[in-house]
């Protein structure tokens, strides 16, 4: 099978949660000797792949996001006539506006519905382009039965176009000699996140100051997100590590007394897998995907209620409770594989070439 992949966001240093899915399915993809691959992107999006022999890679060299979408609307069908494809697989939830008659569209969407931490000018995009891709798409790829759903209520498709593929996770998280030491506290909280609203930090720096514990918060994040939260955590008690890579993320994961998650939606959400697949205790949110994928596994809060992160975060005091949820967690994380999230991916491929 001759495989497209719209690589526009693969050319970043630090990719986002979405790009990253895409990017380890196109890892996977381009090990697989049964099927070539073409990537559409920018140069730099060779730095994620081992070996990348079909990229065709100088097809944009804009690093600006507006420009990006501009190629991807015009270009990119363009340029995809000129290759037999069987497929083309957009893993950023743009697809080409027209369906093409020479291969099949395969469009992963993450989540709809979830505006928090977009401008008013991402919102109007969204509301247009992500319903006319997804009508346009031969097949949609979603990462939980929570986000079908939605995708299902909110966008012009039958539900039998849409599959359900749950995200992996590296397989780094599930092996404790590849960490990097870190320089941390003997005992501390941990978030891993963006700082823009949607990750609610801001309402865990508020639950974290009513702890009683002097027990210290570690936040890991790209420091050029929108910066809801980040004007809090210049203190003493709270370490900021900012962008931090996969080896020593493991490290801070698995010495972490708690993984703190209270997001306010997520379509899968890797970062409580990881930290459970560490065997670190898990406190997050019980809205949205999250206790689909952890099930019992994790503590839940109320994202939306100081005092009921705070209350989860008390476990800190239960090692029993805490010795519970990392057995259970590490359990929870064998799910959750990248080798058979692709082989769900190409299952879908052939269901439609």
């Amino acid at each position: 099978m001759d495989i497209g992949i719209n690589a526009r966001v693969f050319g970043v240093n630090t990719p986002d949660g979405s790009a990253q899915v895409g990017i380890h399915h196109t890892s996977n993809l381009l090990k697989d000797t049964d099927h070539s691959c073409i990537l559409y992107g920018h140069p730099d999006c060779k730095q994620w792949f081992d070996r990348a022999p079909n990229n065709r890679s100088p097809l944009f060299r804009w690093s600006s996001q507006v420009f990006g979408v501009a190629w991807e609307r015009t270009v990119l069908p363009t340029a995809t006539r000129f290759d037999d494809l069987d497929v083309l697989f957009c893993p950023n939830a743009n697809a080409p506006p027209v369906r093409s008659s020479n291969y099949a569209t395969v469009m992963m969407i993450h989540h709809v519905g979830a505006e928090h931490g977009h401008s008013s000018i991402q919102r109007a995009y969204r509301k247009i382009m992500i319903p006319l891709g997804a009508y346009q798409s031969d097949a949609i790829v979603t990462v939980s039965e929570f986000s079908k759903k939605k995708i299902v209520d909110k966008l012009p498709v039958n539900e039998d176009r849409v599959h359900v593929i749950y995200n992996g996770i590296d397989d780094v998280y599930f092996d404790e000699d590849q960490g990097t030491p870190v320089d941390l506290p003997d005992e501390f909280i941990l978030f891993v996140g963006s700082a823009d609203e949607r990750k609610n930090l801001k309402r865990l720096l508020s639950a974290y100051e009513q702890l009683e514990s002097d027990i210290d918060l570690v936040v890991i994040g790209p420091q050029d997100s929108i910066a809801y939260g980040r004007e809090d955590i210049d203190r003493d008690d709270i370490i900021n590590l900012g962008y931090v890579t996969k080896e020593e993320l493991r490290y801070v994961y698995e010495h972490a007394t708690v993984f703190a998650y209270p997001s306010l939606y997520e379509g899968f959400g890797l970062p409580p897998v990881e930290a459970a697949a560490c065997g670190t205790p898990v406190v997050t949110s019980n809205v949205s995907a999250i206790p689909e994928i952890m099930g019992d596994a994790a503590e839940y809060v109320d994202p939306y209620d100081v005092d009921s992160i705070r209350n989860g975060l008390e476990i800190i005091d239960d090692p029993e409770r805490l010795d519970d949820l990392a057995e259970k967690g590490h359990q929870r994380a064998q799910r959750y594989t990248w080798e058979k999230a692709t082989k769900r991916l190409i299952d879908v491929f052939k269901s439609v070439s």
